[in-house]
């Protein structure tokens, strides 16, 4: 970054109230000394720090957004809200490795979910009921920490639902042994597992009737849940498809005779 543009930024930075006020209105300087409730002197420092950058301009006796002011106010609005979301999500992305594929597509607007008392069992409980009343569910299964959606697996997909799962291998191999119902759904054709190396975290897209909803699954150290991120954005969806996608193509399908 050029030292003045470094300059400008730091500047909306230090004087975002001032836009945050002008944004919604022109004001004179002396409605902006008692709307921000500071000294005239303070405006008038404000005032001619944005008119240096051609951030605001005199107008019909009130100071208001230039083109530009107001272009970096709304960039800066969105910058604050990416970070309050990220904020927000924090506790759980500290379970993941600094090189996970996370987008901010996908923590912008997401739901997050904690496992903490008084109510640990929230995430699962949040997670089993968009799977049980899906049509279709996509998923990454980096762990086996919720038997509970895996029954609701088999009730949706004995609902009518069809499912494609890339496990690690070693969790499918699990999976396999415990449920006997999955040879049976592989054989019918509604239930596609497929077996890789390491995954990031668990991923769960499943298509209602008018919404898809995108669940990252947050496992601790210990493989139990350490929280659930649930996203219905386009941008999210978007994400979270190509996401699976890439790791299903690399991943080896699970064929019916390998299982019986």
């Amino acid at each position: 970054m050029n030292e003045g543009l470094r300059e400008m930024m730091e500047t909306v930075f230090k004087r975002i109230e001032f836009l945050d006020v002008l944004a919604e209105n022109p004001s004179e300087k002396r409605e902006l000394v008692s709307q921000l409730d500071v000294s005239r002197s303070t405006v008038n420092r404000g005032v001619q720090d944005l008119e240096q950058f051609g951030l605001v301009a005199y107008e019909n006796s009130a100071y208001e957004l230039t083109v530009c002011g107001r272009l970096l106010y709304e960039q800066y609005s969105r910058y604050e809200e990416s970070a309050e979301a990220i904020v927000a999500a924090d506790e759980l992305l500290q379970h993941l490795p600094k090189e996970t594929p996370i987008s901010l597509d996908f923590i912008w607007d997401a739901e997050v979910f904690v496992a903490e008392e008084p109510a640990p069992a929230v995430p699962v409980s949040v997670l089993t009921e968009i799977i049980r009343d899906a049509d279709r569910i996509r998923g990454l299964s980096q762990a086996h920490a919720a038997p509970k959606a895996e029954d609701a697996l088999r009730m949706a997909i004995d609902g009518g639902a069809t499912a494609e799962i890339v496990f690690c291998k070693a969790v499918y191999e699990h999976v396999q042994a415990t449920y006997d119902w999955i040879a049976d759904r592989i054989a019918a054709g509604d239930y596609q597992p497929y077996v890789t190396g390491d995954l990031p975290f668990g991923l769960m897209i499943a298509d209602h009737d008018e919404t898809t909803y995108c669940c990252v699954v947050v496992y601790t150290d210990q493989s139990s849940i350490a929280g659930l991120m649930v996203n219905d954005t386009r941008a999210a969806v978007t994400w979270a498809s190509k996401l699976f996608e890439s790791h299903r193509q690399q991943a080896d399908p699970v064929v019916e005779a390998e299982i019986e």
